[in-house]
């Protein structure tokens, strides 16, 4: 057995063991992560044991989602409804097409309140812009793209590198899609100044450098040109444990760190935290579940 497959077979294992204890629904930080990574497994193993694992947890989650509950995308409304998504786009369930109808209605009443909110999160994130963005629906993104212009003009908030980020991704993908064009080159402007005195400033992790590099500035310097993004973040350098830990954004922004990490790097990461195994240890972000899906989609790739 390949080291990779060997590390695989850990993390399901352990997941297995313990996923009865993750007694949270969010995407980030309970079931939801670990049916996520079950799903890429069963299909990746070709064992249909561990797909009935996986909807067992999403038939945990789902049955218990409230429009009422917290809309926050690490562990509320608009996670659940991108992961929902995300699997019916990839073929992992069966659902009906108005499956998010109710979902998409609030997220859509979301206001500049609930932006303003979610910027001191744990883990602060555009929730509203991620969740538009995955729906594909252009009226919903033009609209979203203007409360974050209206959140940005704003000026006794400081913002986080994570947060700007998110901001940057919706912007470019946006862009992409031709939604709200000379509104999108207008908002990148902003997001550069922004940028710039978060990382004169140094308040950033190395998962927010990475995220920055390789999924985020490379296209915004496409989009505006004048502005030199490559060489905001020159000379900062990432660990190999913080691309390890940086998986989740593997899964949000498509872009992976783990290529970049030695097999038995991996390995030794994983031994130390079944070791000594914390419950969020088992979570996406930054566990065993978002590892666990970004290592299948490397070895996919190759």
């Amino acid at each position: 057995m390949e080291i990779h497959d060997r590390i695989l077979q850990k993390i399901a294992n352990t997941l297995f063991g313990n996923v009865q204890q993750m007694n949270l629904l969010g995407l980030f930080d309970g079931q939801l992560g670990a049916a996520l990574f079950f799903y890429h497994y069963s299909r990746y193993i070709n064992k249909s044991i561990y797909a009935e694992i996986a909807g067992d947890c999403f038939d945990s989650v789902y049955g218990n989602i409230s429009t009422n509950m917290p809309k926050d995308f690490a562990s509320g409304l608009t996670g659940i409804g991108w992961a929902v998504n995300h699997l019916v786009e990839n073929k992992f369930v069966e659902a009906d097409d108005d499956v998010l109808e109710e979902v998409d209605e609030v997220v859509k009443q979301m206001d500049i309140l609930d932006f303003m909110n979610e910027i001191n999160d744990e883990l602060p994130l555009c929730s509203k812009g991620l969740y538009s963005i995955a729906r594909h629906d252009n009226a919903f993104i033009a609209t979203t793209l203007l409360q974050c212009k209206e959140l940005l003009e704003k000026e006794d908030f400081s913002f986080s590198l994570c947060y700007l980020n998110s901001v940057l991704y919706v912007v470019i993908r946006a862009y992409k899609f031709g939604i709200e064009i000379s509104l999108c080159k207008q908002l990148i402007d902003t997001l550069y100044q922004y940028v710039t005195l978060v990382l004169a400033k140094k308040h950033y992790s190395e998962s927010d450098i990475f995220t920055l590099r390789h999924c985020i500035s490379r296209s915004a310097q496409d989009i505006s040109a004048a502005n030199n993004w490559q060489l905001l973040h020159n000379g900062i350098e990432i660990s190999s444990k913080a691309f390890i830990t940086s998986c989740w954004n593997g899964l949000i922004y498509n872009v992976s760190g783990l290529k970049y990490v030695n097999m038995s790097d991996i390995q030794t990461f994983v031994d130390n935290i079944v070791s000594n195994l914390r419950y969020k240890d088992l979570r996406l972000y930054q566990g065993l579940s978002g590892l666990g899906i970004e290592l299948i989609k490397l070895i996919q790739s190759k």
